[in-house]
């Protein structure tokens, strides 16, 4: 590296990591991507099986928000997309039957899931319009203002489950619900727009399409990794310990990172921490304590992921649409059923079907933490009370994930101020990741493009040398 040349070390190869080294390479710095696994990727990963199914480790698919889709097109994989209606008809086990989620007012008043006072107040328009904004509320309080219990329970419940794996009386209403809830008057309109914030919140977009690749949701990443080149993205690599320096003679202000292989050292201009929350207050707690301290406190509570096939024909109840919810009190454990080749068909061989299985999260650790032969157990009796599957299901893979999607409790927001406060007083060191501001991809897309500019403008402010290979 030329001495007169700026130098970014960033820290995870997940999808923050990759978009944030690739803006920053685009400005024209020196970037440097240290991933410790020996793949990039982080959650997002895509592996075939055997029999021909294409499934994912993480998350399932992503909604088309206008950033994330303009770093598609750029990286030129907008022709490997493949897309689904992001209001695929969901269904809720209630009562041992699978009722619609009710998105127009017409199927509103003549669900089964809630009752007449429900409906009656539905029709006479729930929202006031002096009330909750949803700061320092949970989703329970908000929700159940807006709409009543019964709503929050069969059917708000249920979504924050399968897509946040979290508690709705923990959960921050501003983090989670939508401003669109709090702006119309349409009660069926509005618990649409529940539905689609909760796949994608936080991204500012307001897509209407689930997406994914040909190849899976990796080639994301890998075509992210590629742009940056090899030379730049080193894989296998654990950063043993990281030395915020004074400024130097020259007025930067260096990192001094210790790697583990081999015990070599490097310097950065800047440092970017792209992991997780727990393993970026591992490394940050030598030297910043107190920040440490607000990573460590983001919850994540454990999930298993379950991707399981059948034949057609052993599958009693039709699944067509996006799969089955479950509320917590109706005897089954698994959150939501999500069935996959309805989304995207070419992820199953002809005649088979493929599902996945959410296990866990904030309100029943216990199952994801169980042994497999207990997975598998109330495997085939959930799918049994709610699709009417009578055989075994055929296990294409489990993940576990000890710490799954981070949790946006209440006082979140307050928190991230702190981390923000904290992280600010290391010149040069910045934080981007899943844990700040919403785990959708394109949230994370958003936050990762948005350090970056923070990023330039530091090293811009802060030095005097230029951003290109230096002159003699």
């Amino acid at each position: 590296m030329s001495a007169a040349r700026k130098h970014v070390i960033v820290i995870g190869g997940g999808v923050s990591g990759l978009t944030c080294a690739y803006r920053l390479q685009q400005r024209g710095w020196n970037v440097t991507v240290l991933e410790a696994a020996n793949r990039v990727g982080g959650f997002l990963q895509s592996a075939s099986h055997p029999a021909g199914f294409k499934h994912e480790e993480g998350p399932l698919y992503f909604v088309d928000g206008h950033r994330l889709m303009a770093l598609i097109r750029e990286i030129g994989l907008d022709s490997d997309l493949v897309t689904a209606d992001l209001m695929l008809p969901r269904y809720v086990y209630h009562r041992r039957a699978l009722h619609p989620l009710p998105f127009t007012l017409r199927a509103l008043l003549s669900t089964r899931l809630i009752g007449l006072g429900s409906k009656l107040r539905a029709l006479r328009d729930s929202l006031r319009r002096a009330g909750s904004d949803g700061i320092g509320e949970s989703v329970a309080d908000f929700i159940a203002w807006r709409f009543g219990r019964e709503v929050l329970q069969r059917i708000a419940a249920p979504v924050v489950a399968s897509t946040h794996a979290g508690d709705v009386n923990r959960l921050s209403a501003r983090f989670v619900c939508p401003d669109s809830l709090r702006e119309t008057r349409d009660t069926a309109s509005a618990l649409k727009g529940f539905v689609r914030g909760c796949h994608d919140s936080g991204s500012g977009g307001n897509g209407e399409r689930l997406c994914s690749f040909r190849k899976g949701l990796h080639d994301l990443p890998r075509r992210l990794a590629e742009r940056l080149g090899k030379e730049n993205v080193e894989l296998g690599v654990q950063l043993k310990r990281i030395v915020p320096a004074a400024q130097n003679a020259q007025g930067r202000f260096l990192f001094q990172l210790v790697l583990s292989d081999g015990e070599r050292e490097t310097q950065a201009d800047a440092v970017v921490f792209a992991a997780g929350a727990f393993r970026t207050a591992e490394m940050v707690e030598p030297f910043a304590d107190k920040l440490a301290q607000e990573l460590f406190a983001v919850e994540h509570p454990p999930l298993t992921v379950a991707s399981v096939a059948y034949n057609r024909e052993d599958v009693a109840r039709a699944t067509e649409g996006f799969g089955v919810l479950v509320p917590g009190d109706q005897g089954v454990r698994m959150l939501a059923c999500i069935w996959i080749s309805s989304i995207f068909p070419e992820r199953a061989p002809e005649g088979l079907v493929l599902m996945r299985v959410l296990l866990g999260g904030a309100t029943d650790t216990d199952i994801a933490l169980a042994g497999d032969d207990k997975i598998i157990a109330v495997l085939k009796r959930d799918l049994k009370s709610t699709l009417g599957i009578i055989i075994a299901p055929e296990v294409v893979a489990m993940q576990r994930y000890e710490r799954a999607l981070p949790q946006y409790t209440l006082g979140h927001e307050h928190r991230v101020r702190r981390i923000e406060a904290e992280s600010a007083k290391i010149p040069g060191m910045f934080l981007t990741g899943n844990y700040l501001r919403g785990f959708s991809i394109g949230t994370c897309v958003r936050t990762a493009e948005e350090t970056a500019e923070q990023v330039t403008a530091y090293l811009e402010k802060n030095s005097t040398l230029p951003r290109g290979r230096s002159a003699s």
